[in-house]
């Protein structure tokens, strides 16, 4: 009886041993068909925090150099359509944008919202200055962001209409450090995806109510410990994200202290009506250092910005 009952205890513990294993998902690898210096022999691109592809274009938003390009999907042919200035009407500084009915929503840090149409011609402006280096999304009345500064409501909808008003939402953050929030919007749904140190997914129904949090240290690609944390080493970050058709794509990157500069895998997710499941993937190449990217609409295709060569990659995955 007694070594049963130690037989026992063995096999939950292996039980729980594998509970606890980390979900290994299939591994795919991208092909790179396209590298991108330069359009027109003119237009260089230094440091890109958003791509954004709309209609049969694509908006490249260049922080550094402080302008949009519009591009075809070719990306032989772009101008500059916007550049920032010190004008009533103009931007002071560019980092991530949102297009919706043919309007361009520019986010000023700290400052304000600002609509221009798809020729960079100033609309409006409005009195929100979110802190934010994170996605948001534009439906037709409001402005879906991530709100640091607002503790236990994260996410506030900005209204675009008379009549409607301010409203938050979102899972309280344990942690005022993580700040960073792509918030995106899937049908009537919210996908709230966290920027930096323990990556997690929240998704939210038309009412505002959480369906899920996925935490994505269940992921054997995931690396986190607190030694990492405090080295800023280690870390598994989610650079840009985005949704096209029914699947969520994360730009992942993760330093370790084997190789510092291994920045190069999308994680493909299956969205659903209740949950969202992870299930493969994208190697992109090794060398690469990879901040913002786009997925192309009706293509298997994705652009991504490489900040060491300072080129836009294309991938066939």
């Amino acid at each position: 009886m007694k070594y049963k009952g130690i037989l026992l205890l063995i096999i939950l513990a292996g039980l729980a041993s594998c509970s606890k294993s980390k979900t290994v998902l299939e591994l795919a690898h991208a092909t790179q068909t396209l590298e991108i210096l330069d359009i027109n022999d003119s237009l260089f691109f230094s440091h890109v925090t958003d791509i954004e592809i709309y209609k049969e274009n694509i908006y490249i938003v260049d922080q550094k150099i402080g302008r949009i390009v519009k591009s075809n999907l070719a990306l032989d042919e772009a101008s500059v359509i916007l550049e920032t200035g010190d004008g009533p009407n103009e931007i002071s500084g560019l980092l991530n944008v949102a297009i919706h009915n043919d309007l361009i929503y520019c986010l000023e840090f700290n400052k304000s919202i600002k609509i221009y149409d798809l020729e960079g011609n100033f609309i409006r402006e409005l009195d929100h200055g979110a802190g934010i280096f994170s996605d948001f999304d534009v439906t037709d009345d409001f402005i879906w962001i991530c709100g640091p500064l607002i503790w236990d409501s994260p996410i506030t909808k900005v209204p675009l209409k008379e009549g409607l008003n301010f409203d938050y939402f979102g899972l309280r953050m344990n942690d005022r450090k993580r700040d960073g929030r792509h918030i995106l919007k899937y049908g009537k749904n919210t996908v709230d995806v966290s920027l930096q140190l323990r990556p997690f997914i929240n998704y939210y129904n038309e009412g505002d109510s959480l369906l899920q949090s996925l935490d994505l240290s269940e992921l054997d690609v995931y690396k986190y410990s607190k030694v990492h944390m405090d080295n800023n080493e280690g870390l598994t970050l989610v650079w840009d994200a985005t949704i096209k058709g029914q699947k969520l794509y994360m730009l992942l990157a993760y330093r370790n202290i084997d190789d510092q500069k291994k920045w190069e895998k999308i994680l493909v997710s299956d969205i659903k009506d209740n949950s969202i499941i992870p299930s493969k993937l994208i190697q992109l190449k090794e060398k690469g250092f990879y901040v913002s990217f786009e997925v192309f609409q009706n293509t298997d295709q994705m652009i991504l910005f490489d900040a060491l060569s300072g080129s836009l990659d294309v991938y066939d995955y």
